[in-house]
């Protein structure tokens, strides 16, 4: 008997909840030296079209006689008509400069509430800029001087290129565009975030990293989901309510959020394989999610260095594979293997293996007449070869000697296990054997069924016996008399007559019944 030792790895993964984001994060600007440097270069000269579009929450009075022009984006050169200024100034409302010039809107903003602000740039229409808020058009026209942008200073959010006028308050979701949209295409997406960023997209931050109002201070990048040009944050806290990472805009977010708690071994490797763990502790993750967009796992996890050992006895034939499935054993021994058990941690199985093993050898005795199995003590079953590995009913010792001529094997079992040897052809069945084998007569032959059995001029007693074609004995006897009468009752087929002398010479014929 195989005795099998089966340990299931668990791994589980309990997840608690997964739920979406109605908003995601924002940065808060101190209005001091906050502000975001990106290695996104913007537009250069005055050819291509610019949408450049951000939701902020300022209560800062940005008028020249408070807190002055509070700057929401800017990128260019400090020349005349070079820079793509995008602020809050004139009636606390959205302007537009390039340096020497502006367009200001006439919406204020600054009533500590979220706002969608959007300046559009259309070299190919009469009134080349238009400012939007909350999705409406506030203004349109034209500055009056030249515009060329400059690249001398990459995209910035939340300061002018020259170091002043910063932001004061909340911004998000900023987004820089080579097309001019139009009313219609910033109200579809203004109030959901991109999970992936349409064409024409060529600066995307969501800024939607940190935690809110948490301690930050190593997260001082914000990616661009665009591309490659994420930014860098200079002069924030990153700690508390303000100058860090906040709750942002009423934005729907793609975002997803989910709780899990692990066990595992020694390590655990975070779900995107960024990171491995090797304490146990609360750690965070991010994946992405169906949207493509950020999934953020809390992971609760708990190391144990627990091995466990088992000890198992195995009885196999010939050969044993391990429980881990890693070798295969051929001979009796003792051996180790290893699993993982249920913490994931090492099971070590010491296995008391014992091989059995038969011989199937099969040799030719008695000058060819006989054949004898080499496995000694065993169970013996003769199968006929040429009839589907029949077995022949009364062949069950380790010696056989045929009644025909053909193919024989022998099936050996001994200590639970099983083995069959190769075929051994006899055919010189009876030819040592008394001249009865050219007197005896059976006729009809095929018959229907009555047969005489003619001995010829064989003398004394003549054992006969009828066997059908798997072996079976239909009738037998003995007789001194020259020939026997039978009927054969039993249905068509093979059958076949043995005759044995007293001598113990004997012959077979064979007889078709129709």
């Amino acid at each position: 008997m195989k005795y099998r030792l089966l340990f299931i790895h668990l791994l589980l993964f309990n997840i608690f909840q997964i739920n979406t984001i109605s908003s995601q994060n924002g940065l808060s600007f101190d209005g001091v030296d906050d502000y975001v440097q990106t290695t996104f270069s913007g537009m250069s000269g005055a050819t291509t079209p610019i949408t450049i579009e951000a939701w902020i929450r300022t209560a800062a009075d940005a008028l020249p006689s408070a807190n002055g022009q509070q700057v929401i984006t800017d990128f260019g050169s400090f020349v005349t008509g070079g820079r793509f200024t995008f602020n809050v100034l004139w009636a606390n409302a959205i302007r537009l400069e390039v340096g020497g010039n502006g367009l200001s809107g006439t919406i204020p903003v600054n009533d500590s509430m979220w706002h969608h602000v959007a300046v559009v740039y259309n070299p190919s229409i009469t009134n080349k800029l238009s400012l939007y808020v909350d999705g409406i058009l506030d203004v349109s026209g034209n500055v009056t001087v030249p515009i060329a942008l400059g690249s001398t200073t990459n995209f910035r959010i939340g300061q002018r290129i020259d170091g002043i006028n910063s932001f004061t308050g909340d911004i998000d979701e900023v987004r820089f565009w080579n097309i001019a949209l139009d009313t219609a295409q910033l109200i579809a997406s203004m109030n959901n975030e991109f999970c992936n960023p349409p064409a024409g997209l060529l600066a995307y931050y969501p800024l939607n990293e940190g935690i809110p109002n948490g301690t930050n201070t190593t997260i001082t990048t914000t990616a661009d989901k665009s591309g490659n040009n994420n930014g860098t944050l200079n002069g924030f806290a990153l700690s508390g309510a303000t100058s860090n990472w906040i709750n942002g805009a009423p934005v729907t977010s793609g975002v997803t959020s989910s709780s899990i708690t692990v066990s595992d071994c020694q390590s655990y490797t975070s779900p995107s394989g960024n990171t491995i763990y090797t304490a146990t502790g609360t750690y965070f993750d991010t994946i992405p999610n169906s949207k493509n967009c950020d999934s953020i796992i809390t992971i609760n996890l708990t190391l144990v260095n627990n091995p466990t050992f088992a000890n198992i006895t195995v009885v196999e034939c010939d050969s044993y594979t391990s429980p881990s499935g890693n070798f295969t054993f051929t001979s009796s021994g003792s051996y180790l293997d290893t699993i993982p058990n249920s913490q994931n941690c090492d099971s070590v199985i010491a296995i008391a293996l014992t091989i059995n093993t038969v011989n199937s050898g099969i040799a030719l005795t008695g000058n060819g007449s006989t054949a004898s199995a080499t496995e000694v003590g065993a169970r013996y079953q003769w199968l006929d070869c040429n009839n589907g590995f029949a077995m022949l009913i009364n062949d069950t010792n380790r010696t056989f000697t045929p009644s025909m001529n053909g193919s024989y094997a022998v099936k050996v079992t001994k200590n639970g296990c099983t083995d069959t040897s190769s075929c051994l052809t006899f055919t010189s069945v009876g030819l040592q054997q008394s001249s009865i084998e050219n007197e005896l007569i059976i006729s009809p032959n095929p018959t229907n069924g009555h047969i005489l059995i003619n001995f010829g001029t064989a003398r004394g007693l003549k054992n006969y016996t009828i066997r059908n074609m798997v072996g079976q004995i239909i009738t037998q006897g003995s007789t001194s008399s020259e020939q026997v009468n039978y009927v054969i009752t039993a249905d068509k087929g093979l059958y076949f007559i043995e005759v044995e002398m007293t001598n113990g010479k004997k012959t077979i014929r064979k007889i078709v019944k129709h």
